[in-house]
């Protein structure tokens, strides 16, 4: 007995001196509030990004050609989202707050020009109380403003309600804007919708490259590829990951609207157009780019740059939908070159 005790306390002794030092203890409960704190500013980054695509979606959308035989839309330039937890956490709202919350409002929009500012609760519209996005977009619908000139909307901003006068504009297409937590050089369209990816957003280095991105969108909305297409639709070959299905883990955002817009998203991204198409999509879309003001000739660039970034898109059967990146610079130049002697 006399020899184990010693044996023990070097065991006890050497193990010891073994532990990991790991520094102050985390609880769990401090995991859970920092998790709430990252996912509301994960929220605001995706809305502020969001916004920087609504601004220059909207400039492009209200000039795009009023073809024959088709109708304006109403528009006021507000995205919104019902209250959740986590949008609570994100814009600062009160417990108990009923309504939608702005979480966009496009610049130079009338939504804009009534002094609706992102993160106001919009309670009613014209005396109707609204309660989620459902009755928004009912109150907003083309039914509802097709002969309306202005809404009234009760807001309520930290605490405080209010009601703003807001005109009622009309514009040649009824498209809105989504945001999609994928690593992806990606960008789609459906009839009345165009999504932008994370990894798009970083890939473009102004807003006149995400002014190009988004008139080829539109082309392809205007110009009705969207009926034709079947299959797997990638913005011009700027992509080749697919994007997956996006669960609350890895999407931090306010639950069901979050996994509806991700089933959104997908529709937007499961599309693909022949070569003729996206022939066709890029030489209206720049004339969209141009016909909104901004610089369309940064096409080059940004052809280049993804050309050198991805090899793989100078390959006939990169994208066998897809014309391949040399030729489609050299058909941009063209482009460019006739649009500047217009």
């Amino acid at each position: 007995m006399k020899k184990i005790v010693p044996c023990f306390i070097i065991m006890v002794l050497l193990l010891s001196g073994c532990a990991t030092t790991t520094g102050p203890r985390v609880s769990s409960f401090e995991v859970r509030q920092a998790e709430e704190r990252l996912k509301a500013k994960a929220v605001r980054h995706k809305y502020d990004q969001l916004q920087r695509v609504s601004d220059i979606g909207y400039r492009i959308v209200k000039n795009l050609p009023l073809e024959n035989g088709t109708r304006s839309y109403p528009y006021i330039g507000l995205n919104v989202v019902k209250i959740t937890d986590i949008i609570q956490g994100a814009y600062a709202i009160d417990d108990g707050a009923t309504g939608v919350v702005a979480v966009t409002v496009a610049k130079g929009s009338p939504a804009e020009r009534a002094g609706i500012s992102a993160g106001d609760i919009i309670e009613e519209i014209d005396g109707s109380n609204i309660r989620n996005e459902t009755g928004f977009n009912n109150a907003t619908s083309y039914a509802k403003l097709k002969d309306k000139e202005r809404i009234d909307l009760r807001i309520k901003r930290q605490g405080v309600r209010s009601t703003l006068s807001c005109d009622v504009e009309r514009v040649p297409r009824q498209v809105s804007f989504d945001m999609v937590d994928d690593q992806s050089i990606n960008a789609g369209a459906s009839y009345d919708k165009v999504a932008v990816t994370y990894g798009m957003m970083k890939f473009i280095t102004s807003d006149d490259e995400i002014a190009v991105v988004l008139g080829h969108e539109f082309a392809h909305i205007t110009r009705g590829h969207i009926a034709k297409s079947t299959g797997v639709q990638m913005l011009a070959g700027l992509a080749v990951i697919g994007l997956g299905v996006i669960s609350e883990n890895i999407q931090p955002g306010s639950g069901t609207e979050i996994m509806r817009a991700a089933s959104g998203a997908s529709q937007i991204f499961s599309r693909s157009y022949s070569r003729d198409l996206e022939r066709e999509a890029d030489y209206f879309g720049l004339q969209y780019t141009k016909s909104a003001g901004y610089d369309y000739t940064v096409a080059i660039d940004l052809w280049e740059r993804f050309a050198v970034e991805v090899p793989k898109s100078m390959v006939e059967n990169f994208l066998n939908t897809h014309p391949t990146s040399p030729e489609r610079l050299v058909r941009l130049e063209k482009i460019i070159e006739e649009l500047r002697s217009e």
